[in-house]
Protein backbone atom coordinates (compact mmCIF):
# COMPACT_ATOMS: atom_id res chain seq x y z
CA UNK A 1 0.00 0.00 0.00
CA UNK A 2 2.83 2.39 0.84
CA UNK A 3 4.39 2.05 -2.60
CA UNK A 4 1.06 2.69 -4.33
CA UNK A 5 0.40 5.75 -2.17
CA UNK A 6 3.93 6.98 -2.83
CA UNK A 7 3.44 6.68 -6.59
CA UNK A 8 0.15 8.59 -6.38
CA UNK A 9 1.81 11.29 -4.25
CA UNK A 10 4.58 11.67 -6.84
CA UNK A 11 1.98 12.10 -9.61
CA UNK A 12 0.15 14.79 -7.63
CA UNK A 13 0.63 18.50 -8.39
CA UNK A 14 0.91 19.04 -4.61
CA UNK A 15 4.25 18.76 -2.84
CA UNK A 16 5.02 15.18 -1.80
CA UNK A 17 4.42 15.60 1.96
CA UNK A 18 1.05 17.30 1.49
CA UNK A 19 -0.08 14.79 -1.13
CA UNK A 20 1.03 11.82 0.96
CA UNK A 21 -0.70 13.18 4.07
CA UNK A 22 -3.98 13.56 2.16
CA UNK A 23 -3.67 10.16 0.46
CA UNK A 24 -2.80 8.43 3.71
CA UNK A 25 -5.70 10.08 5.55
CA UNK A 26 -8.09 8.98 2.76
CA UNK A 27 -6.72 5.40 2.80
CA UNK A 28 -7.09 5.15 6.59
CA UNK A 29 -10.64 6.55 6.43
CA UNK A 30 -11.53 4.06 3.69
CA UNK A 31 -10.18 1.20 5.81
CA UNK A 32 -12.13 2.36 8.87
CA UNK A 33 -9.10 3.18 10.99
CA UNK A 34 -9.74 4.45 14.51
CA UNK A 35 -9.79 8.22 14.88
CA UNK A 36 -8.18 9.03 18.22
CA UNK A 37 -5.07 8.11 20.17
CA UNK A 38 -7.37 6.71 22.88
CA UNK A 39 -9.05 4.40 20.36
CA UNK A 40 -5.61 3.30 19.15
CA UNK A 41 -4.46 2.43 22.68
CA UNK A 42 -7.76 0.65 23.34
CA UNK A 43 -7.25 -1.45 20.20
CA UNK A 44 -3.69 -2.23 21.29
CA UNK A 45 -4.90 -3.39 24.71
CA UNK A 46 -7.55 -5.63 23.11
CA UNK A 47 -4.95 -7.32 20.91
CA UNK A 48 -2.22 -7.63 23.54
CA UNK A 49 -1.15 -11.25 24.08
CA UNK A 50 -3.15 -12.18 20.94
CA UNK A 51 -1.30 -10.36 18.15
CA UNK A 52 1.66 -8.98 20.10
CA UNK A 53 3.25 -9.07 23.53
CA UNK A 54 4.88 -6.45 25.71
CA UNK A 55 6.81 -9.15 27.59
CA UNK A 56 9.72 -8.87 25.14
CA UNK A 57 12.06 -5.92 24.67
CA UNK A 58 12.81 -4.29 21.33
CA UNK A 59 14.42 -5.35 19.14
CA UNK A 60 12.95 -8.85 19.24
CA UNK A 61 11.22 -11.02 16.68
CA UNK A 62 9.15 -12.45 19.52
CA UNK A 63 7.05 -9.31 20.03
CA UNK A 64 4.64 -10.33 17.26
CA UNK A 65 2.54 -13.33 18.18
CA UNK A 66 0.44 -13.49 15.02
CA UNK A 67 1.68 -13.10 11.46
CA UNK A 68 -0.13 -12.81 8.13
CA UNK A 69 1.09 -15.50 5.73
CA UNK A 70 -1.77 -15.67 3.22
CA UNK A 71 -0.90 -15.52 -0.47
CA UNK A 72 -4.42 -14.88 -1.73
CA UNK A 73 -5.22 -12.21 -4.30
CA UNK A 74 -6.75 -10.15 -1.50
CA UNK A 75 -5.58 -9.33 2.01
CA UNK A 76 -8.22 -9.59 4.72
CA UNK A 77 -7.19 -7.55 7.76
CA UNK A 78 -7.78 -9.05 11.18
CA UNK A 79 -10.53 -7.50 13.24
CA UNK A 80 -9.96 -6.40 16.81
CA UNK A 81 -11.47 -8.94 19.23
CA UNK A 82 -14.76 -7.68 20.74
CA UNK A 83 -14.62 -4.64 18.46
CA UNK A 84 -17.44 -2.28 19.30
CA UNK A 85 -17.71 -1.21 15.65
CA UNK A 86 -18.50 -4.76 14.41
CA UNK A 87 -17.53 -3.91 10.86
CA UNK A 88 -16.53 -6.31 8.12
CA UNK A 89 -12.86 -6.23 7.14
CA UNK A 90 -12.04 -4.32 3.96
CA UNK A 91 -10.71 -6.62 1.23
CA UNK A 92 -7.44 -5.15 0.03
CA UNK A 93 -6.21 -6.19 -3.41
CA UNK A 94 -2.66 -7.48 -3.32
CA UNK A 95 -0.39 -5.26 -5.44
CA UNK A 96 0.28 -6.57 -8.91
CA UNK A 97 3.73 -7.61 -10.00
CA UNK A 98 3.75 -4.52 -12.22
CA UNK A 99 5.54 -2.64 -9.44
CA UNK A 100 8.63 -4.78 -10.06
CA UNK A 101 9.20 -2.84 -13.28
CA UNK A 102 9.25 0.43 -11.31
CA UNK A 103 11.64 -0.40 -8.50
CA UNK A 104 13.93 -3.02 -7.02
CA UNK A 105 14.38 -3.21 -3.29
CA UNK A 106 17.79 -4.59 -2.34
CA UNK A 107 18.59 -5.72 1.16
CA UNK A 108 22.28 -6.43 1.64
CA UNK A 109 22.81 -9.44 3.84
CA UNK A 110 24.95 -9.89 6.92
CA UNK A 111 25.96 -12.94 8.91
CA UNK A 112 22.69 -12.86 10.91
CA UNK A 113 20.64 -13.68 7.82
CA UNK A 114 19.98 -17.43 7.30
CA UNK A 115 21.14 -17.44 3.67
CA UNK A 116 22.06 -21.13 3.62
CA UNK A 117 18.69 -22.19 5.04
CA UNK A 118 16.80 -20.09 2.53
CA UNK A 119 18.76 -20.41 -0.68
CA UNK A 120 20.24 -23.92 -0.68
CA UNK A 121 23.82 -22.82 0.01
CA UNK A 122 24.00 -20.63 -3.09
CA UNK A 123 25.82 -17.32 -2.73
CA UNK A 124 23.63 -14.28 -2.16
CA UNK A 125 25.08 -10.84 -1.51
CA UNK A 126 21.62 -9.27 -1.31
CA UNK A 127 17.96 -10.17 -1.68
CA UNK A 128 15.20 -8.35 -3.56
CA UNK A 129 11.41 -8.30 -3.42
CA UNK A 130 11.52 -11.31 -5.75
CA UNK A 131 12.91 -13.34 -2.84
CA UNK A 132 10.16 -12.35 -0.39
CA UNK A 133 7.98 -15.41 -0.96
CA UNK A 134 10.92 -17.68 -0.13
CA UNK A 135 11.43 -15.69 3.07
CA UNK A 136 7.72 -15.79 3.97
CA UNK A 137 7.67 -19.57 3.53
CA UNK A 138 10.77 -19.89 5.72
CA UNK A 139 9.30 -17.66 8.45
CA UNK A 140 5.96 -19.48 8.34
CA UNK A 141 7.76 -22.80 8.80
CA UNK A 142 9.82 -21.39 11.71
CA UNK A 143 6.63 -20.13 13.39
CA UNK A 144 5.01 -23.57 13.03
CA UNK A 145 8.07 -25.25 14.57
CA UNK A 146 8.08 -22.76 17.46
CA UNK A 147 4.34 -23.28 18.08
CA UNK A 148 4.83 -27.05 18.03
CA UNK A 149 7.65 -26.77 20.58
CA UNK A 150 5.49 -24.60 22.86
CA UNK A 151 2.62 -27.09 22.68
CA UNK A 152 4.99 -29.97 23.41
CA UNK A 153 6.39 -28.14 26.47
CA UNK A 154 2.88 -27.47 27.78
CA UNK A 155 1.99 -31.15 27.41
CA UNK A 156 5.13 -32.14 29.33
CA UNK A 157 4.34 -29.72 32.15
CA UNK A 158 0.62 -30.55 32.20
CA UNK A 159 0.21 -34.30 31.66
CA UNK A 160 -3.40 -35.39 31.07
CA UNK A 161 -5.23 -36.37 34.25
CA UNK A 162 -6.50 -39.92 34.59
Amino acid sequence: MGVRLGIEALKSPLNYDTAMTLLLRHALDTLGAVATAGDTYDAMRKTEEIWWTNQKSLPSRKILMKRYFSNDLYLLPWLIPDDTYKQSPARLPRPSDGLNSIYELRIYLNYHFPVHSLFDNSYHKYITQNDFQIMVNYIENEVRIEQFKKKSKKKQHNPPSK
